[in-house]
């Protein structure tokens, strides 16, 4: 599971920052605080530990790109540095942990490549492996050298990657495990080059004993960020019919008639099958073997978690979404919302819907839809939803991603919505703000603010926030010892609750 995120001298934040990851992970402060600045690294993070073209993604010409990056290679850094780094830690079922750093060097946009990476695990008690690390040579040459753990005595392996793509995305299973057998047979040279011939024998159990594993601890790693997904959705983009395709929700939600389709319709076509043919199995290409019975169950609750989060919002019923498809041969789509009025059905297109709900909609899209394991990132989640709604709608949001075993990072600026957190949300909640004497961005996890009984009594962290952005809480020197109320006392425990 994603724990940490790591950012160094990246845009607003100057030197190593650690940000911790929940299950529900929120960020506030005030306008240019840096909020937007850590979604940003961590969308930065995945997208280039995933293999993409590090220069590509900057310069806004790669497909893979899951949006664009504010201020490109060159903004990415602090002030006059030319290096910036990103790094993630993820917790493993045995209680260790992987740490994964990677710095890129932006000095020239038009080159923009790995400057160092390494991965290292943490164990339980406290000691610290080698997985993989760079070594730093020529430094504009295009092959970086890597140093790799091969699990044996002496002295470790060395490897040439590519530095214009992540050593992450590289350093899999087939490179790692060529890599050893050519060391053997290199080795097998050398211990037998007074020899006319080597015997036959000895080549067929090269690479037989090879007892390599690290491959899995950096296929680890790739599955905990791969599946992050930024939703900042654009309602005037949604309202337009679009094409029907397989495509993920995008960044700006501008296909979400497509994806609901594609929702919609599976659920439907898995309705009818299972009515029809019970519980036989379906052997569709292309699919995992599920009966009919399974399929139609897990279409329907998926279609049931998006109209839960849905129904939430307006004072009027919401019975169900469907779609509109045009004519052949375009056969375009836009999604509707059928609401009840008076006793009577009426389709309300994409078209028509306010700037609000087709927000909430396409957050629960994307929550329903994403792989299991994604991150999603959810700038002012609630921005178009009225405030007593906030808070209701962040619970049911939560519940559905925490079943779906997903990730929210969210921001906001609503002060009622802070209000009702409870300890459940306040252990996930961190604060930005800039530092006064440096400007630089700063954070700090709500459990470690100065004098934070003192901040709720008053109110709650919302009130707190409208006076002066929560300086009193975060300046504050006094090491003065309170007693914290009952229900406070635990706040810290249950991190990843």
């Amino acid at each position: 599971m994603l724990t940490k995120i790591e950012l160094e001298n990246f845009k607003s934040f100057e030197g190593k920052h650690t940000i911790d990851i929940n299950n529900l992970t929120t960020i506030i402060g005030l306008n240019s605080s840096g909020k937007t600045n850590i979604l940003e690294g961590i969308s930065i993070l995945s997208n280039i530990s995933s293999g993409i073209d590090i220069t590509a993604f900057f310069n806004k010409y790669a497909e893979m790109a899951k949006g664009n990056i504010r201020g490109g290679a060159s903004g990415c850094c602090r002030t006059r540095k030319k290096v910036f780094g990103l790094g993630c830690t993820i917790k493993k079922s045995n209680g260790n942990s992987l740490v994964y750093s990677l710095k890129i060097d932006v000095a020239n946009e038009d080159r923009v490549y790995v400057d160092e990476e390494n991965l290292y695990e943490l164990t339980a008690e406290g000691g610290k492996h080698l997985l993989f690390k760079t070594i730093k040579k020529e430094k504009y040459k295009g092959d970086i050298v890597v140093e790799y753990d091969n699990k044996k005595r002496g002295k470790n392996p060395r490897i040439q990657c590519d530095r214009s793509y992540s050593i992450l995305s590289q350093l899999d299973q087939k490179l790692i495990l060529n890599n050893e057998t050519l060391n053997e047979v290199q080795k097998l040279i050398d211990n037998n080059e007074d020899k006319d011939y080597i015997a036959v024998n000895f080549l067929k159990d090269l690479g037989t004993k090879n007892k390599n594993t690290i491959y899995q601890d950096i296929e680890l790693i790739k599955e905990n960020i791969k599946n992050v997904q930024s939703i900042n959705p654009n309602p005037d983009k949604v309202r337009n019919y679009v094409s029907r395709d397989n495509s993920p929700i995008f960044t700006d939600a501008s296909n979400l008639s497509a994806v609901l389709d594609r929702l919609i319709s599976g659920y439907r076509m898995a309705e009818r099958r299972y009515n029809r043919y019970g519980n036989h199995v379906n052997h569709e290409k292309n699919s995992v073997d599920l009966s009919h019975k399974e399929r139609y169950e897990e279409y329907k609750k998926k279609y049931d978690m998006l109209l839960s989060i849905v129904r939430l919002l307006p004072e009027y019923e919401i019975k169900e979404l469907s779609t509109i498809i045009t004519p052949s041969p375009l056969r375009d789509v836009m999604f509707t919302c059928v609401e009840v009025h008076n006793g009577n059905d009426v389709k309300m297109p994409a078209s028509l819907l306010s700037d609000g709900t087709i927000k909430v909609i396409a957050i629960a899209t994307a929550i329903v839809t994403s792989p299991d394991n994604s991150v999603l990132l959810l700038d002012e989640f609630d921005s178009g939803t009225h405030q007593t709604k906030s808070f209701e709608l962040l619970k049911k949001l939560f519940e559905v991603a925490k079943e779906r075993n997903i990730i929210l990072v969210v921001t906001t600026h609503n002060t009622s919505l802070l209000n009702q957190y409870t300890v459940k949300y306040l252990k996930g909640t961190s604060i930005v703000f800039r530092a006064k004497e440096t400007g630089n961005s700063e954070i700090v996890n709500f459990y470690d603010l100065n004098g934070v009984e003192k901040l709720l009594a008053r109110g709650g962290l919302g009130d707190a926030a409208l006076k002066d952005g929560l300086d009193e809480y975060l300046y504050t020197q006094e090491n003065k010892e309170v007693a914290l109320p009952e229900w406070l006392q635990n706040i810290g425990e249950g991190h990843n609750g």
